[in-house]
């Protein structure tokens, strides 16, 4: 669980898919390298929870 507004919620989100971007070009890829799903979800728990 992790504390952050919409606004750094979003800022999150863009760094992780900055991250991930240079391993989703297949023509880059390392000898060796097998596919990997990543899953990402964001909910924000309801007011007042946790």
């Amino acid at each position: 669980m992790i504390y952050v507004t919409a606004q750094q919620l979003t800022t999150l989100t863009e760094q992780i898919d900055a991250l991930l971007e240079p391993y989703r070009d297949k023509a880059a890829r390392a000898e060796g390298s097998r596919a990997v799903s990543i899953v990402q979800t964001a909910i924000p728990a309801p007011e007042g929870g946790a």
